[in-house]
């Protein structure tokens, strides 16, 4: 099973694209988890993460490219 959600983060002013990030995920053993509960919970994770991406953004923080 794979998760994958993209996002562009937009100038609202000039419709530029500033950033854009993705986060792809796959589970490791399918076996033990249903397609619905590993979906939600690889949505919530990437959430958080995207959540935690922001906060260093708004701290003025280096951006890493990994």
């Amino acid at each position: 099973m794979k998760a994958q959600i993209e996002t562009s983060l937009v100038d609202v002013h000039t419709g530029q694209v500033m950033v854009v990030t993705a986060d792809r995920r796959e589970a490791p053993n399918s076996d033990f988890q249903s397609a619905e509960s590993y979906v939600k919970d690889s949505f919530e994770a990437m959430a958080r993460d995207f959540v935690r991406f922001l906060e260093r953004l708004a701290k003025g923080e280096a951006v890493r490219a990994d």
